[in-house]
């Protein structure tokens, strides 16, 4: 079997959205166990269904 190896960049147009990523990943540091407490939550409801 060949392995084809593939290299992907962002073109600087891309590379715009960084902040916005950024943003998005420390969003989800913040809230990350207020989202998985209530997916528990809702998961537990669903089972007593």
């Amino acid at each position: 079997m060949m392995y084809v190896n593939v290299e992907y960049s962002l073109t600087e147009f891309g590379k715009t959205l960084e902040p916005i990523l950024l943003a998005m990943l420390t969003w989800g540091d913040q809230y990350n166990s207020q989202i998985v407490t209530r997916k528990s939550a809702q998961f537990a409801d669903e089972k007593r269904v």
